[in-house]
Protein backbone atom coordinates (compact mmCIF):
# COMPACT_ATOMS: atom_id res chain seq x y z
CA UNK A 1 0.00 0.00 0.00
CA UNK A 2 1.03 3.73 -0.87
CA UNK A 3 1.79 5.35 2.53
CA UNK A 4 2.11 8.25 0.81
CA UNK A 5 -1.38 8.39 -1.22
CA UNK A 6 -2.90 8.05 2.24
CA UNK A 7 -0.82 11.16 3.95
CA UNK A 8 -2.05 12.95 0.52
CA UNK A 9 -5.61 11.98 1.36
CA UNK A 10 -6.11 12.48 5.03
CA UNK A 11 -4.62 16.15 3.79
CA UNK A 12 -6.32 17.14 0.80
CA UNK A 13 -9.60 15.71 2.39
CA UNK A 14 -8.64 17.86 5.26
CA UNK A 15 -8.19 20.84 2.70
CA UNK A 16 -11.68 20.35 1.41
CA UNK A 17 -12.83 19.97 4.87
CA UNK A 18 -14.57 17.33 4.49
CA UNK A 19 -15.24 14.59 7.20
CA UNK A 20 -14.95 10.74 5.77
CA UNK A 21 -18.92 10.59 5.96
CA UNK A 22 -18.72 13.32 3.71
CA UNK A 23 -15.71 11.83 0.75
CA UNK A 24 -17.72 8.86 1.01
CA UNK A 25 -21.25 9.92 0.36
CA UNK A 26 -19.47 11.79 -2.47
CA UNK A 27 -18.17 9.07 -3.93
CA UNK A 28 -20.24 6.53 -2.96
CA UNK A 29 -18.10 4.31 -0.89
CA UNK A 30 -18.47 3.75 2.97
CA UNK A 31 -16.59 6.01 5.60
CA UNK A 32 -15.27 3.16 6.94
CA UNK A 33 -13.29 2.37 3.17
CA UNK A 34 -12.04 6.20 3.11
CA UNK A 35 -10.78 5.31 6.52
CA UNK A 36 -8.75 2.27 5.14
CA UNK A 37 -7.52 4.75 2.45
CA UNK A 38 -6.25 6.81 4.59
CA UNK A 39 -4.82 4.72 6.69
CA UNK A 40 -3.12 2.81 3.92
CA UNK A 41 -4.72 -0.49 4.26
CA UNK A 42 -6.21 -0.26 0.96
CA UNK A 43 -6.01 1.54 -2.28
CA UNK A 44 -9.21 3.01 -4.59
CA UNK A 45 -9.86 1.40 -7.83
CA UNK A 46 -9.09 3.44 -10.78
CA UNK A 47 -13.07 4.62 -10.91
CA UNK A 48 -12.74 5.23 -7.40
CA UNK A 49 -9.74 7.17 -7.54
CA UNK A 50 -11.54 9.37 -10.36
CA UNK A 51 -14.14 10.25 -8.40
CA UNK A 52 -11.78 11.03 -5.18
CA UNK A 53 -9.58 13.64 -7.71
CA UNK A 54 -12.72 14.84 -8.77
CA UNK A 55 -14.36 15.71 -5.30
CA UNK A 56 -10.84 17.41 -4.33
CA UNK A 57 -9.68 18.82 -7.07
CA UNK A 58 -7.02 17.56 -7.88
CA UNK A 59 -5.74 15.26 -11.12
CA UNK A 60 -5.73 11.74 -10.33
CA UNK A 61 -1.42 11.68 -11.08
CA UNK A 62 -1.64 14.24 -8.18
CA UNK A 63 -3.73 12.11 -5.71
CA UNK A 64 -2.10 8.73 -6.45
CA UNK A 65 1.90 9.96 -6.82
CA UNK A 66 1.99 13.06 -4.45
CA UNK A 67 4.78 14.77 -5.12
CA UNK A 68 6.45 14.29 -1.23
CA UNK A 69 8.84 16.08 0.13
CA UNK A 70 11.02 14.17 3.71
CA UNK A 71 11.47 17.27 6.56
CA UNK A 72 14.47 16.13 8.85
CA UNK A 73 14.80 17.93 11.82
CA UNK A 74 17.39 17.96 15.09
CA UNK A 75 15.28 19.31 18.20
CA UNK A 76 17.55 19.93 21.27
CA UNK A 77 15.93 18.83 24.56
CA UNK A 78 16.68 20.18 27.90
CA UNK A 79 19.88 17.62 28.77
CA UNK A 80 21.50 18.73 25.93
CA UNK A 81 20.77 15.97 23.61
CA UNK A 82 19.34 15.95 19.88
CA UNK A 83 16.12 14.21 18.87
CA UNK A 84 16.17 14.14 15.35
CA UNK A 85 12.71 13.45 13.66
CA UNK A 86 11.39 12.64 9.91
CA UNK A 87 8.12 13.72 8.29
CA UNK A 88 6.93 13.13 4.95
CA UNK A 89 4.44 15.86 3.89
CA UNK A 90 2.98 16.81 0.10
CA UNK A 91 5.66 19.38 -1.30
CA UNK A 92 2.73 21.54 -2.00
CA UNK A 93 2.46 21.87 1.63
CA UNK A 94 5.80 23.05 2.22
CA UNK A 95 5.55 25.76 -0.01
CA UNK A 96 2.44 26.93 1.72
CA UNK A 97 4.56 26.54 5.77
CA UNK A 98 6.84 28.54 3.85
CA UNK A 99 5.13 31.07 2.52
CA UNK A 100 3.48 31.65 6.17
CA UNK A 101 7.15 31.67 7.33
CA UNK A 102 8.14 34.21 5.02
CA UNK A 103 5.32 36.45 6.17
CA UNK A 104 6.00 35.92 9.98
CA UNK A 105 9.99 36.57 9.08
CA UNK A 106 10.55 33.20 10.60
CA UNK A 107 12.16 29.83 9.99
CA UNK A 108 10.89 27.22 7.89
CA UNK A 109 11.28 25.28 11.16
CA UNK A 110 9.92 27.21 13.37
CA UNK A 111 7.36 27.96 11.44
CA UNK A 112 6.53 24.37 10.91
CA UNK A 113 6.97 23.21 14.70
CA UNK A 114 4.28 26.00 15.79
CA UNK A 115 1.51 24.79 13.47
CA UNK A 116 2.25 21.34 15.15
CA UNK A 117 2.42 22.69 18.23
CA UNK A 118 -1.22 24.76 17.39
CA UNK A 119 -2.41 21.47 16.17
CA UNK A 120 -1.19 19.46 19.13
CA UNK A 121 -2.67 21.95 21.59
CA UNK A 122 -6.24 22.51 19.70
CA UNK A 123 -6.33 18.42 19.43
CA UNK A 124 -5.76 18.10 23.16
CA UNK A 125 -6.83 20.87 24.67
CA UNK A 126 -9.71 21.97 22.55
CA UNK A 127 -7.90 25.28 22.45
CA UNK A 128 -6.43 27.53 19.59
CA UNK A 129 -3.73 29.40 20.40
CA UNK A 130 -3.17 31.34 17.08
CA UNK A 131 0.12 31.34 15.16
CA UNK A 132 1.45 34.39 16.10
CA UNK A 133 1.70 32.89 19.83
CA UNK A 134 2.62 29.38 18.78
CA UNK A 135 5.42 30.96 16.78
CA UNK A 136 6.17 33.07 20.19
CA UNK A 137 6.03 29.57 22.10
CA UNK A 138 8.62 27.87 20.04
CA UNK A 139 11.19 30.66 19.76
CA UNK A 140 11.21 30.64 23.30
CA UNK A 141 11.55 27.14 24.21
CA UNK A 142 14.60 27.40 21.74
CA UNK A 143 16.23 30.18 23.23
CA UNK A 144 15.47 28.21 27.02
CA UNK A 145 17.42 25.32 25.88
CA UNK A 146 20.54 27.43 23.86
Amino acid sequence: MSNEFAMNLVYLRGEKNLTQQQLGDAIGVSPSQISRYEAGQAMPRKTVMRKLADVLGVSVEQLSNPDMVNIVMDEPSPDGSDDTWEITVPKHLVSKIQASADEFGVSLEVMFVAQLERARLFWEEGVDPGLEKAIESVQRYHKSIE
